[in-house]
């Protein structure tokens, strides 16, 4: 139990370093559904905070209809481009801050600008 436990925390913190490397809002490499020919791209442009305006790297933001996943830089920004106009759901999380889920309308070749911010949430691990 302790081992398996010991091997979540590793794991969990392995990801959360790794989602914090320098730039803007690292893609994780699962691409959205791309605009058809002619039709003006969007893109949705963001930032993430702590309760106290901190800017938060590392965030795991997923827009839910079309899977694409990037990760906020050290200042707390993130960018999803070559996105088609319409509503978008975005899943944002880090451990250790309480989920967030945030509604985007985009426009065609519009950018959304989007401010999110993460609560503390204790993370509970069982006893040793």
């Amino acid at each position: 139990m302790a081992r398996r436990m010991e091997r979540t925390l590793v794991m969990a913190l392995l990801a959360t370093a790794i989602l914090a490397a320098p730039g803007r809002g690292q893609s994780l490499g699962l691409a959205g559904d791309s605009p058809r020919a002619g039709e003006l791209a969007g893109r949705i442009d963001g930032r993430v905070t702590g309760e106290t305006g901190e800017p938060l790297g590392g965030v795991l933001v997923e827009v839910r209809e079309t899977g694409a996943r990037v990760a906020s830089d050290a200042a707390g920004r993130f960018m999803v481009d070559a996105l088609r106009p319409g509503r978008y759901t975005l899943d944002v999380s880090l451990l250790g801050r309480a989920h967030r889920t945030h509604h985007v309308d985009l426009s065609p070749g519009g950018t959304a600008r989007v401010e999110v911010t993460l609560a503390l949430a204790p993370v509970v691990l069982d006893a040793l």
